[in-house]
């Protein structure tokens, strides 16, 4: 059986101890020097949870899908704009399957809101996306989606409803 850890060096340094136990009941060690890959590992952490922090600060709904439509990161604005549960999101839904969730909730009665299934089409066409979409809250949303090498698609949410009821007011004075 093998017997590894981890040693930080006070110069620095990160060693990994490896020993195994041979069929003749001694022991033989090798020692690495991890230090590179350590530093790697903390730079990929570090930029991680910046990248998490900045998605989940910013006050627009992100959302990324892959070149089959799958939905493989969002932030939790995303989620509150069309009112996903984690039910709905476990397991890396399609475009098709989150379409679904939204129109089966939806007020078909409002002329406003256009079903979430006829979004489809224009954010898997491969090129870039902008329109404006009424949420089953009353909200209206820009939505921005630009396609990404793989295939699929970053699309983003920003609230319009203030500056649309100040266009309106302007409007009508």
């Amino acid at each position: 059986s093998d017997s590894r850890s981890l040693q930080h060096l006070p110069d620095g340094r990160w060693i990994q101890n490896t020993e195994r136990r041979t069929d003749a009941g001694g022991y033989v060690g090798v020692r690495t020097d991890v230090t590179e890959l350590k530093r790697v590992q903390e730079e990929l952490t570090r930029q991680r949870d910046v990248q998490t922090a900045t998605l989940e600060t910013a006050d627009l709904g992100i959302a990324a899908f892959d070149g089959a439509h799958r939905l493989v990161t969002y932030n939790k604005r995303f989620t509150e704009i069309f009112g996903f549960g984690h039910a709905v999101l476990h397991d890396e839904p399609t475009l098709e399957k989150l379409a679904a969730d939204v129109d089966a909730r939806l007020d078909h009665a409002d002329p406003d809101i256009v079903r979430a299934s006829v979004w489809v089409d224009r954010l898997t066409s491969g090129k870039p996306v902008q329109g404006e979409m009424k949420s089953a809250d009353g909200k209206f949303y820009d939505v921005l989606s630009n396609p990404t090498p793989d295939g699929g698609f970053v699309l983003t949410l920003a609230n319009v409803t203030e500056h649309r009821d100040a266009a309106k007011v302007l409007q009508e004075a």
